[in-house]
């Protein structure tokens, strides 16, 4: 597999036995998601090792879900508000650089297919050339690459709606 070139030997027995438990349960649905927008692999290798996980799963008998990075902020959010109280604007990501422009189009020219369900979800986080970090009266980044808790459970119904088109494709 393309993705083997890149995966650590002991990742690689860990996939093997996630598979194979996977298909014994008979499991119908399977969320994905990676952190992909660092730039370690080049493009096309990426592609084709998204492509060899989606394929495994559809061979598995499973729909494959995959949801997109969040942007990724240069800094650790709390920390950035707790030094901007009184301007929390200072804290605000620049979509540009935040969310790198090949990441979205290789996930999705991976997973985006009639037997597989892709998940963008910069439109969740970001708006025009922004990614607010505060939405409404909640903190959407708990450090410097997770989301917190509270903003997740915001985003649960829209989540939900791509599991159930996924979960009917499996049926």
């Amino acid at each position: 597999s393309t993705l083997g070139r890149f995966t650590p030997d002991r990742c690689m027995l860990w996939y093997e036995n996630l598979w194979k438990l996977l298909s014994e349960e008979r499991i119908q649905t399977i969320a994905l998601s990676s952190l992909l927008n660092h730039g370690e692999i080049p493009s096309t290798e990426l592609v084709l090792g998204l492509r060899d996980i989606k394929d495994t799963v559809a061979a598995l008998g499973m729909t494959p879900v995959f949801i997109s990075d969040t942007p990724w902020p240069p800094q650790n959010i709390p920390i950035c508000l707790s030094a901007n109280t009184t301007d929390i604007q200072r804290c605000v990501l620049e979509r540009t650089t935040s969310v790198p422009a090949d990441v979205s189009a290789i996930s999705k020219e991976a997973f985006d297919d009639k037997y597989s369900v892709f998940i963008d979800t910069e439109d969740w986080f970001c708006v025009q050339s922004v990614c607010p970090v505060v939405v409404g009266n909640v903190v959407a980044y708990r450090d410097s690459s997770h989301i917190t808790s509270r903003y997740a459970e915001l985003l649960g119904p829209l989540l939900y709606l791509y599991i159930a088109r996924a979960i009917e494709l499996s049926d």
